[in-house]
């Protein structure tokens, strides 16, 4: 993976809008309709043009955000878009320019870490040191939202998701230059207990709520 996440981070919401309508953002902030106490400070990893940034901030307006996003194009589009979204409103929001697999993760500082279609672009191993370093980040109690492709069991949602997917993962290999080529094979470690989990679409999407215990 590299920055030519560039390439396509001006038409990535139409594009996005035009494949799925607003399935994807719904993915994205289910957690936000399930969490009933208020966020502090949020780790948001991939998080692209700000979509997830944008409905925190309004639901939780005194959060503060650090998102990583290996993508400078992407991550000026997220700072446009979220001043236009919250307007004169004071957010927190802080960019951090960076790849999430060499970024120093700070230890039990955040309450709430968004992993948002973002390991479906890495392999098992990155994904496994990822989602080990999100862990290790989150402060005890906090919560860890999860939403991305899946590969449903029954069919023909099973074939058709495949079918899907691997269209995916080919569009993104020619646009952005993404050289991962199928979904991940996820282990969530012992500390993050699921306390929530939705399909949709047939199961080609799916979300997940766990609180680090």
């Amino acid at each position: 993976m590299n920055r030519s996440f560039d390439t396509i981070a001006a038409p990535y919401a139409v594009l996005e809008r035009l494949t799925f309508g607003h399935k994807l953002q719904e993915a994205r902030t289910y957690a936000l309709r399930k969490i009933d106490r208020p966020i502090k400070r949020a780790l948001l990893l991939g998080d692209g043009n700000g979509s997830f940034a944008i409905e925190l901030l309004k639901r939780h307006p005194q959060c503060q955000i650090d998102s990583v996003e290996i993508s400078p194009n992407m991550l000026e589009i997220s700072k446009q878009r979220i001043a236009k979204a919250l307007k004169s409103e004071s957010y927190a929001y802080h960019p951090i320019l960076a790849d999430a697999r060499s970024y120093p993760f700070p230890e039990a500082t955040y309450d709430f870490v968004g992993l948002h279609f973002f390991l479906d672009c890495f392999n098992d191993a990155d994904c496994k040191h990822l989602i080990h370093e999100a862990t290790r980040a989150l402060e005890s109690g906090g919560l860890l939202s999860f939403a991305d492709f899946s590969i449903p069991t029954k069919q023909p949602y099973r074939c058709l998701a495949q079918f899907l997917v691997r269209g995916l993962y080919l569009g993104f290999r020619i646009l952005a230059g993404l050289q991962t080529e199928r979904l991940p094979n996820l282990l969530w470690p012992t500390p993050l207990k699921q306390i929530h989990s939705k399909g949709r679409l047939c199961g080609l999407l799916a979300n997940k709520l766990y609180v680090k215990t």
